[in-house]
């Protein structure tokens, strides 16, 4: 017995988030003397809001057209060695950073070079017509790095629970710095200023960590079935009868009363307005990342707008805002029903 009774605290504890919903879901079904059945919202299956394949983000950079290394041999230019590198068998199989990494580096020494080649014109021609293509292909290498990486499948990554109650007030402030340092990288690049690129490895590690993103989702599905169905039957109760006449309170009124202070303002509310910022912090800084590719591939557009987008009035951010606003709405007008609101005469 006491070994299933831990079990069964260690299969709770994995996810203590659908047990507080589901707690609520239970004291409202009692006051509202109504079954209420949590189901799958068909728009929200799984498969809709996963994050795309890596495959399906990945753009191709393809290889230089020249054979530069016999270019280069006329030169005594760094960039020789580089390319060298890079035609290596550890070369071919680049990490997408790594190839970012690469082709900032090329850049580089390949614009250095070309101030090296006065005495070779024809190098110099062909040299600046690869720099120029190399340029030219920095915002999709940057792309690959960031939306098309591992790190990112992991940080929008579904394999996860709902963020937990006792650790949703904390801020994730390591992810955002490094989404945000992202985002400066890439608008560096336009400008033509590589920073330091090189650290980039050090803030995808810090993006691909938690499955933040996912666990955002998984939260914000999970109220928003729970609202909509407690939102739904709280609809249909107070249209079929008031529940207080002439703002005096009743028995029965005191009993919501006692619903809504211990369960949703004590438990539930302060979690809800943990999300509903967090969500949005999160939101605004990956979309400013976004903003600043320069590259949107149109799966990453249809994940987005099914998921966290702020325009999209069909993404569920949208739908777990409105059902929480929906919400609000009802419990204030029960409670103003009934002379409860704070601040009303008893």
């Amino acid at each position: 017995g006491f070994a299933v009774a831990l079990l069964l605290a260690a299969c709770e504890g994995r996810d203590s988030t659908s047990a507080m919903f589901d707690n609520y879901r239970y004291r409202m079904s009692n006051i509202l003397d109504a079954e209420l059945q949590i189901g799958e919202r068909e728009s929200f299956s799984g498969a809709r809001l996963s994050y795309p394949s890596g495959r399906d983000l990945l753009i191709p950079l393809g290889q230089t057209k020249i054979n530069l290394l016999e270019y280069l041999r006329l030169s005594r230019c760094e960039l020789q060695r580089l390319v060298g590198e890079r035609n290596s068998n550890l070369g071919r199989v680049m990490a997408h950073s790594q190839r970012l990494i690469y082709e900032v580096r090329f850049i580089a020494l390949a614009e250095t070079c070309v101030k090296q080649l006065q005495t070779h014109s024809d190098l110099q021609r062909v040299l600046q017509e690869v720099i120029d293509e190399k340029i030219a292909l920095l915002p999709a290498a940057s792309w690959n790095a960031t939306f098309a990486s591992t790190e990112f499948s992991a940080l929008f990554s579904l394999a996860s629970q709902p963020l937990e109650a006792a650790t949703i007030v904390e801020s994730p402030s390591a992810l955002l710095t490094a989404l945000e340092w992202l985002r400066q990288a890439k608008l560096d690049l336009a400008g033509r200023k590589s920073g330091d690129i090189a650290l980039i490895e050090r803030h995808l590690a810090v993006v691909g960590a938690e499955k933040y993103g996912g666990r955002l989702l998984l939260s914000m599905r999970l109220a928003e079935r729970y609202l909509h169905a407690i939102n739904r039957a709280m609809e249909q109760r107070l249209a079929a009868s008031p529940l207080c006449y002439r703002q005096r309170s009743n028995p029965q009124a005191e009993i919501w009363r006692a619903v809504f202070y211990k369960y949703y303002i004590g438990e539930l509310q302060p979690y809800l307005s943990s999300l509903h910022r967090h969500s949005e912090v999160f939101t605004l800084t990956a979309q400013t990342l976004l903003d600043a590719s320069g590259v949107l591939s149109e799966p990453l557009q249809d994940f987005w707008a099914a998921s966290f987008s702020l325009q999209s009035e069909t993404s569920l951010q949208s739908l777990y805002r409105r059902a929480l606003t929906e919400h609000t709405k009802l419990w204030q007008k029960v409670l103003q029903q009934c002379g409860m609101m704070p601040g009303s005469p008893e």
